[in-house]
């Protein structure tokens, strides 16, 4: 079932950032692969912990 909440959670992804592209908004994503990489470690780190 994992599945499924990933491809809701990147469809609503994709939405919200055709929505705020549209309306000129600032993307709430970070612009940069730094960001981006920010973000994957902080989900790596909380799934380590979970364990």
């Amino acid at each position: 079932m994992k599945y499924r909440e990933w491809f809701m959670a990147l469809g609503a992804g994709v939405v919200v950032g055709a929505v705020f592209t549209l309306f000129g908004f600032p993307l709430p994503a970070p612009p940069t692969v730094g960001g981006f990489m920010g973000i994957l470690g902080v989900f790596i780190g909380s799934v380590m912990v979970k364990g």
